[in-house]
């Protein structure tokens, strides 16, 4: 079977998703993406690619109702792409603006869509909620895409839940997690950690951005008990290519703490992050809104201390495998935070391990979407 993914192709989670089929002889696997995300493609990741028999090909421009030439060029270069490897499937591996795509290819081609939990609960619902003509068509544009794939695949419930509301026959509506290889999480050497200010701290895992709460964040910190500064530095992750006003502000403003050291790195490799997590005195993740994050399946796999925000999330996976900070209220993160450092409930990782291998696990996921391949496929 032959299939194309469009995806970010710097993005381990896209990685994850491709790699089990490529690995696979029975599949072919062509990769492209958007020509600002094939710039920051470096040799090494590239060589990580092909070692695993992922075919990259050239990256499209963006869709774009201001420029209909750029859009245009895009859509031949898809078709180009679909006749000349003799495609079975095409994959997009993000929910906003991905799905576009399908609205300008042939209703006979097998179309899926990934949507991860920000594509679809903030960017999706920011469009539609949108006024203004150019907004009324970009969500008819995107829907349009939605309803012209054969199935869609969402990393939680509360996604399904969306796309329904927007009028998705559940029919073709799927969970299927990412998952996690547990066993090489709990092998993953602390030798991968980032380098910090202090040998003790404390982990943002999710990076920088709007939707990851990082007003929340500067204010819980600035709540924290001097002893916590003292003793512990911050670590915070960004893109490579993130030069925003957003993160220089919020960098800035960290400065601005007295007493508070920290680091900031940017685009870790699996092994790194897994290192760097396992190596955390506790990671945390709070943001506004989430599908299944990948990065609390990696703490639970690593044993490792953290903190999540009072989201709606699966419960089949995360009742009882952390602690848990009210996003309502700076001043309870901040007590976590510092009731965690003290003394974090070792029964929290005990179960969070017995969860994450019973389902959370890679190889148990990416079958499901192996089946519905093989169902697509005849």
């Amino acid at each position: 079977m032959n299939i194309l993914y469009l995806g970010d192709i710097n993005s381990i989670h896209d990685f994850k998703w491709i790699s089990f089929f490529s690995l696979n002889k029975d599949y072919k696997t062509y990769f492209f993406t958007e020509i600002e995300n094939h710039e920051l493609l470096n040799k090494e990741w590239e060589a990580k690619l092909e070692e695993a028999n992922i075919t990259i090909l050239p990256p499209i421009p963006n869709f774009s109702l201001n420029n209909p030439l750029k859009t245009l060029k895009a859509v031949s270069a898809i078709k180009k792409y679909l006749k000349e490897y003799n495609i079975d499937a095409f994959h997009v591996l993000f929910g906003s603006p991905q799905p576009i795509w399908f609205n300008f290819l042939p209703a006979s081609l097998n179309k899926l869509v990934t949507t991860r939990g920000s594509d679809v609960l903030v960017l999706l619902k920011e469009v539609r909620r949108a006024k203004g003509i150019k907004n009324k068509l970009l969500y008819k544009l995107l829907l349009g895409g939605f309803k012209k794939a054969n199935q869609i695949i969402s990393t939680s419930d509360k996604q399904i839940a969306y796309l329904k509301d927007c009028g998705i026959p559940s029919s073709k509506l799927n969970v299927i997690k990412t998952g996690v290889d547990v066993d090489a999480i709990q092998s993953a050497s602390l030798e991968g950690a980032v380098k910090t200010k202090k040998s003790k701290f404390i982990f943002s895992a999710r990076y920088i951005g709007k939707v990851y709460n990082m007003d929340y964040q500067l204010a819980a910190i600035k709540k924290l008990p001097n002893q916590i500064l003292e003793n512990y530095s911050f670590l915070f992750i960004k893109r490579k290519s993130d030069r925003s006003e957003f993160t220089i502000s919020f960098i800035e403003q960290l400065n601005n703490i007295k007493g508070l050291s920290f680091d900031v790195c940017e685009d870790l490799t699996q092994e790194q992050l897994w290192g760097t997590l396992k190596a955390s005195s506790l990671a945390y993740m709070v943001p506004i809104s989430d599908g299944t994050p990948n990065t609390a399946l990696e703490c639970m796999a690593g044993e490792v201390p953290f903190i999540m925000g009072d989201l709606d999330y699966n419960k089949e996976l995360f009742s009882d495998v952390c602690v848990v900070t009210k996003l309502s209220d700076s001043l309870d993160f901040a007590n976590k935070i510092e009731s965690a450092l003290n003394e974090y409930p070792s029964e929290l990782k005990s179960h969070a391990l017995n969860i994450v291998r019973k389902f959370g696990d890679r190889k148990s996921e990416m079958s499901k979407l192996k089946a519905l391949y093989d169902q697509l496929n005849g």
